[in-house]
């Protein structure tokens, strides 16, 4: 019975499955149990902070910045969002660090005005 017992917590402690898809520095995309993959801040100890939410289709990153590109399952609509390093820690919410969401035309614009990365790594479901 103590066997059982062990298999079964042994089991149910398992049960959260994840995965890094993408890394740069302390970002990293990622999944945790669903397929739709979000941008994190890797604040150690196995804990991150989420900068984007699921579905991350794109992202890219140099020195100063991060560029993702977001698309919602239902609408299809894609979402352009980009952080600037030096200013994102773990004390900061989200919305205080993502510049987005942004139309590809603002995204485009704001790329060659600030010198924004390319996506470097897509992602497909």
């Amino acid at each position: 019975m103590k066997r059982v017992l062990l298999l079964f917590f042994a089991f149910f402690l398992s049960g959260c499955d994840s995965g890094t898809e993408w890394r740069d520095g302390k970002y990293e995309v990622i999944w945790i149990d669903t397929p739709g993959l979000s941008l994190n801040l890797n604040v150690g100890d196995g804990a991150s902070v989420e900068r984007v939410p699921p579905n991350v289709v794109a992202v890219g990153g140099n020195s100063h910045y991060i560029v993702v590109k977001q698309s919602n399952i239902k609408s299809k609509e894609i979402a352009y969002f980009y952080l600037e390093k030096e200013k994102d820690n773990i004390y900061k919410n989200a919305n205080e660090i993502m510049k987005g969401p942004l139309s590809e035309a603002k995204f485009i614009e704001l790329s060659r005005r600030l010198g924004l990365p390319k996506f470097t790594k897509e992602f497909h479901y």
